[in-house]
């Protein structure tokens, strides 16, 4: 199979679906340089709105939408469904029903794997194509060993069936050796989060370029109570130094699984975050948000973030990729 006919583009890059992060300036940005922009999950409204300013803005060209299967709720289905969404990437949780109704509409449909086992789940959930994670990947992290040990197996299992790589590609060099591991085109998160279109607040921009090193915790768990990879802040240094967190944390972030599809008003829970209290939940630092809310949000990034030095544009991006 033609990678590039499969998705419809030019280039074999996808932008990654960072929810509130990709909206729809980074995703037009994207898919116009001949990429897949990638509109991440929010709110209802919010996330057909930018759904249809995307269509706007890159017209016939191809696009993705990203559900976060913990938060998804049968509205952001319906809304996928009504715009006859080209390319619709799930993670973290799979649904025959909802691959299903996907198809019916004519979207391609893909899941995020971290290993052999979730790649044959997703197989035999009749998906369109895999997004291979390994664990460098910045994020929520499903990659349970590096991308160089999973890939090669699952491509091996699954020869025909398109697969996107994630996880340390930021720069052509690493694009070309995820290409070399068996992998048809890439997903990239943390160098698209580090351009100027991303909707992350530049003070999480200005920390990612200064970072020399992540950490995989799970401290960043109210609603969604898995692993993170994230630079270290005043949070982790405090709560997670080494990617631990305590047992009673443990406990709460599991008991508060059900505010993932509640109405309850994340910008509320994460003005009250504190250094004192470690109740954080998943939401970034976006614009609107205290520049000094930086030491208690998630500042995602992948192992890569200590090699890129300077924010670019999106197209530029997608270039270098593509080299």
């Amino acid at each position: 199979m033609d990678i590039l006919d499969f998705l419809g583009c030019e280039h074999k890059v996808m932008q990654a679906g960072m929810a509130d992060i990709s909206r729809v300036k980074l995703v037009s940005a994207v898919s116009i340089a001949g990429g897949i922009g990638t509109i991440g999950l929010s709110p209802p409204p919010q996330f057909e709105a930018d759904i249809l300013d995307a269509k706007q803005e890159i017209g016939d060209r191809p696009y993705a939408v990203n559900l976060l299967m913990p938060y998804v709720t049968q509205t952001h289905v319906d809304i996928c469904l009504r715009n006859s969404v080209p390319i619709v990437t799930l993670f973290f949780g799979i649904s025959k029903k909802i691959i299903d109704a996907l198809h019916t509409s004519g979207s391609k449909v893909l899941i995020q794997v971290g290993d052999h086992s979730e790649a044959r789940i997703a197989v035999e959930h009749n998906v369109d194509g895999l997004i291979v994670q390994g664990r460098e990947a910045g994020g929520h992290v499903r990659g349970k060993q590096s991308l160089a040990h999973t890939l090669p197996g699952i491509r091996e299992a699954f020869p025909d069936l398109p697969i996107f790589a994630s996880g340390g590609v930021y720069d052509h060099a690493s694009a070309r050796r995820a290409l070399g591991l068996g992998a048809d085109a890439v997903s990239c998160g943390t160098r698209f989060l580090m351009t100027h279109e991303s909707f992350a607040h530049e003070e999480y921009k200005q920390r990612l370029l200064a970072a020399k090193s992540t950490v995989l915790t799970k401290l960043f768990g109210i609603s969604w109570p898995d692993q993170h990879r994230v630079i270290p802040n005043g949070a982790t240094e405090r709560w997670s130094p080494d990617g631990h967190i305590p047992a009673w944390l443990r406990a709460i972030h599991h008991s508060s699984r059900f505010l993932a599809k509640s109405n309850v008003d994340r910008r509320k829970l994460v003005s009250r975050q504190s250094l004192e209290i470690p109740i954080y939940t998943p939401s970034p630092l976006k614009p609107g948000m205290s520049g000094a809310s930086a030491d208690v949000t998630a500042l995602y990034a992948g192992e890569c973030v200590a090699s890129i030095t300077e924010q670019l544009s999106a197209a530029d991006v997608v270039q270098h990729l593509a080299a």
